[in-house]
């Protein structure tokens, strides 16, 4: 678990699926197979939030050749891409 230096609360990164760009490597379900799994379309599609450690599914997201998953931290901000 992931956690803030000043209070011990975890972390909860949300990552979501743009459908729109989404190419079908499936290089986020590699990296973070709990997360993210391909629907009956061959896109990429949240299985289940949280489903791997924060780290993880930043990973999958930083591992996609579009940028097709954007990850916002638990207040909503955009952590990754940067714009």
């Amino acid at each position: 678990m992931r956690y803030t230096d000043q209070v011990k609360m975890p972390m909860a990164y949300k990552a979501v699926v743009n459908k729109d760009v989404c190419v079908s490597t499936a290089a986020c379900v590699a990296t973070a197979v709990n997360t993210f799994e391909l629907d009956q379309d061959g896109l990429s599609s949240v299985k289940k939030q949280n489903g791997n450690t924060d780290d993880l599914i930043l990973k999958a997201a930083q591992g996609c050749p579009v940028n097709a998953i954007p990850i916002f931290d638990e207040n909503g901000k955009k952590i990754y891409p940067k714009e």
